[in-house]
């Protein structure tokens, strides 16, 4: 099993070698330009492991508020919020998670095949929703349908995360 720095590297090198091919040959000596004007396109600024590596894998990844006043969740999805109670099925897990500082990543589908469902028709997605708590903060991703890889590395980084926070404590 690959590492999550090796995962990182390996997903350079694919990106590398695929511009490559779009382009043709690229000399030795424009490589560190690439990586420097890739590096500019994403702005890793205050950014975890697991955000810096879904934006370079070319995932978007939105971040999801809270309102106190309401108690609802929004998120942005196709241009419109979607808002969804903190107390409600799969937010209300996601709230608890928040609150014992935990991350962890909820697959919706495997929460409530209604509201996935509904969702899924009502906002025309093609790919299947994932959210996750990260350092007390909610992302939601749109990831394609069975995509278990992609899934587990998540999963790994986030349980990973659990660990250094166990152990920082």
């Amino acid at each position: 099993m690959k590492t999550n720095e090796e995962h990182l590297i390996s997903q350079l090198l694919n990106e590398t070698y695929g511009l490559v091919e779009k382009v043709g040959p690229v000399e030795l000596s424009s490589l560190p330009d690439y990586f420097e004007k890739r590096n500019r396109q994403i702005n890793f600024d205050d950014k975890s492991f697991l955000i810096n590596h879904l934006l370079l894998s070319n995932i978007d990844c939105e971040k999801i508020s809270l309102s106190k006043a309401s108690d609802f969740f929004h998120i942005p999805m196709n241009g419109k919020d979607l808002h969804a109670p903190r107390n409600w099925g799969v937010f209300h897990e996601i709230t608890l998670a928040m609150k014992s500082n935990e991350n962890k990543l909820f697959r919706l589908k495997d929460w409530d095949e209604t509201f996935y469902s509904v969702l899924m028709n009502s906002y025309q997605l093609n790919k299947e929703p994932i959210f996750f708590v990260e350092n007390n903060e909610v992302y939601f991703i749109l990831i394609e349908d069975g995509d278990t890889t992609l899934v587990r590395e998540i999963e790994n980084i986030l349980m990973n995360e659990n660990e250094l926070l166990k152990t920082a404590a």
